[in-house]
């Protein structure tokens, strides 16, 4: 699965990963790139998005690879 996260146009955003608890502060107007690859022997990947003003938290079910790519297409290390 692979989709963009991107933080609000007049403020910063704060995007937590769970559930290794690590965060990413987006300035505002910006974006993160995140694929989570479906685990070897799974036929569906586990994952919830949570929003509140100012903060995305990612919630992957199982813990697993996660890559994720700032807008310039630099990987952040999870």
């Amino acid at each position: 699965m692979k989709f963009r996260v991107h933080a609000d146009q007049e403020s910063d955003t704060i995007v937590v990963f769970e559930p290794w608890g690590e965060q990413r502060l987006l300035a505002a107007g910006d974006h993160l790139d995140v694929v989570l690859p479906l685990a070897a022997g799974a036929d569906k990947i586990s994952f919830e998005v949570e929003y509140a003003p100012g903060m995305i938290i990612l919630h992957q079910g199982v813990i697993g690879t996660v890559y994720v790519w700032d807008s310039s297409g630099r990987e952040i290390g999870i």
